[in-house]
């Protein structure tokens, strides 16, 4: 929000600057500034606001919200008002999330009572941020979403707001979650150029962003949101690798077993729309994705199959099998060593198939942390050259 706030309170500690308000109705303006005086005089409530919103707040708030039917622009009288809990939500660096749940307690009564929907984006969108940097990132995802879609309700598909900007990992627009998109964009762009050096794919970033994540296809909005949402937790994961002492024997290759599966599924459906044009083709493995991009007939198909798919790619000698494909020394039924993407595509068939019926923690994977994260991305990265 850029327009100008036309009213200023000037408050002591703990807010370090004077607090810049939108003029909305009288008795609206006047319990926004009773409530940042109780805040500032009752400092439990600038951290943790774990009450409802003063009875004058929330009756003003919902006269106010009345007033909107009859505007020709009720969201951005929406957008204002929320707005001014802003202030109180960025004073600290902790994030005062509960204050956005009071506040939608009062929108959604108003909702339901009068048939009416008011745009509550920002709303989402800063609790959401909150959630990701301080506290559940789960929730702050599912929130975060809760704003793209308040945005496209606005301003239609793929909105330019910083709900889209982060689901869509976009870090050249600024925002509060600037930082950590641009996390995940150099976690995404060290993996690509790793596929590119290893003559994997010539794919460029700015095409990555054109056939993907900026691509305007419905059939790949779930996939944006779950390659948004997976690569977060890789780049968590990775951190707990780097500092090794904190990880377990146990639960960290769960963890991460449980993210790669989650990873495959976007892995699988994106080779589902580029090979075949059709993301619910079922029974389709890994390596029928293999023979479609080697671009073998039915009968050459069956044969490859039955040369890749060796008895062992299915044994329970999980980590020897996996490690001979990591290293390169995986024999195929005619001893031939598979070509690095056919590799790949065979690391995510294996991992696929282990992910999708056993729930045995594999120390094994948990080492192999940065090979088998590339294999995966390798594999979904050619998957969308090919579209």
């Amino acid at each position: 929000m850029t327009a100008t706030r036309d009213i200023t309170l000037d408050l002591s500690s703990p807010f370090t600057t004077a607090v810049g308000l939108f003029a909305l109705t009288k008795s609206l303006d006047e319990a926004f500034a009773a409530l940042y005086h109780l805040c500032e005089t009752e400092h439990g409530l600038f951290e943790n606001f774990d009450r409802p919103l003063p009875d004058a707040l929330r009756q003003s708030s919902l006269d106010y919200f009345d007033s909107l039917k009859s505007t020709k622009d009720p969201a951005t009288g929406a957008e204002q008002y929320l707005e001014n809990f802003v202030p109180l939500w960025h004073a600290t660096q902790k994030r005062n999330r509960n204050i956005w749940s009071e506040v939608l307690t009062v929108i959604t009564g108003w909702e339901r009572s009068s048939g009416e929907t008011l745009f509550k984006g920002p709303l989402f969108y800063h609790w959401g941020e909150s959630h990701v940097r301080y506290g559940d990132s789960d929730k702050g995802f599912i929130l975060m979403h809760r704003a793209q879609e308040e945005d496209r309700r606005r301003a239609g598909s793929n909105p330019e707001t910083p709900a889209h900007w982060f689901l869509s990992l976009d870090d050249r627009r600024e925002s509060e979650l600037q930082p950590l998109t641009y996390d995940m964009v150099s976690f995404v762009r060290t993996r690509l150029q790793a596929y590119q050096h290893a003559d994997r794919g010539t794919m460029s970033y700015e095409e990555l962003r054109a056939k993907f994540l900026d691509a305007k296809d419905a059939k790949l909005n779930d996939l944006q949101l779950f390659f948004a949402y997976t690569t977060f937790k890789l780049i968590k994961l990775r951190i707990l690798h780097t500092l090794g002492d904190v990880a377990d024997d146990q639960m960290a290759p769960l963890v991460f077993t449980t993210v790669l599966s989650n990873f495959l599924l976007v892995v699988d459906r994106m080779f589902k729309i580029s090979l075949y044009g059709d993301h619910s083709k079922m029974n389709v493995s890994f390596l029928t994705h293999l023979i479609a991009l080697k671009g073998l007939s039915y009968h050459a198909g069956e044969r490859y199959r039955h040369a890749i798919g060796n008895s062992r790619l299915f044994d329970e000698n999980f980590e020897a099998v996996l490690g001979s494909l990591i290293d390169g020394t995986y024999r195929d039924n005619h001893g031939v060593t598979p070509e690095p993407l056919e590799r790949d595509v065979i690391i995510a068939y294996r991992l696929r198939n282990y992910s999708a019926h056993s729930v045995k923690s594999q120390r094994f994977l948990w080492e192999r942390f940065p090979e088998v994260t590339q294999a995966v991305f390798n594999a979904l990265f050619l998957g969308i050259e090919k579209r």
